[in-house]
């Protein structure tokens, strides 16, 4: 892994899916002696990425009904969580 020039770096893929960290998570950083964390923020605890976590699973709920033959009734039953 490298730093770019901007210093930034790339949280490999099967971390980020360990530790839950999707688009506009925020995370913390800190130092240890030569070490950095980098933590999952407690801020993700808030209503705006609860409302974002529910909209992403309903559009990953959806994608699978846009490859059947399904009503427009059935679509949005999946996308509004009707049940």
């Amino acid at each position: 892994m490298h730093m770019s020039e901007k210093g930034q770096v790339t949280i490999p893929h099967h971390i980020r899916k360990a530790m839950g960290l999707t688009p506009h998570v925020e995370v913390d950083i800190q130092m240890r002696g030569d070490e950095i964390i980098v933590r999952k923020s407690s801020k993700n605890q808030d209503s705006a990425s609860s409302t974002e976590d529910k909209i992403e699973r309903a559009l990953l709920k959806a994608r699978t009904a846009w490859t059947k033959n399904l009503t427009t009734e059935d679509v949005m039953r999946a996308t509004r969580g009707w049940e």
